[in-house]
């Protein structure tokens, strides 16, 4: 019998790479060529659709990619520096 999934999943929150432990980014300017948001969880599958929403302040969500899930668990999403 197939694994059924709920309507919503219970996943990790995203880290932006260029953020410290407490997710705060110190320097600015470490973002002025983009930044790095990885999504990592358990059981990720080649199958699995991601789609990482970036809300930008007064417009609509930019156009991100969505991605296949990666073998080792972790894919990531290039944010470019104008968003």
């Amino acid at each position: 019998m197939p694994k059924s999934l709920p309507d919503a999943l219970d996943l990790p929150i995203p880290k932006l790479v260029e953020a410290d432990e407490d997710g705060e980014v110190k320097d600015p300017r470490v973002l002025l060529n983009g930044g790095t948001v990885r999504v990592c969880y358990d059981d990720m599958q080649p199958t699995d659709r991601i789609t990482l929403n970036w809300p930008r302040t007064g417009s609509s969500y930019p156009p991100i990619e969505p991605q296949d899930g990666g073998g080792d668990g972790c894919i990531n999403f290039y944010i470019p520096a104008q968003y």
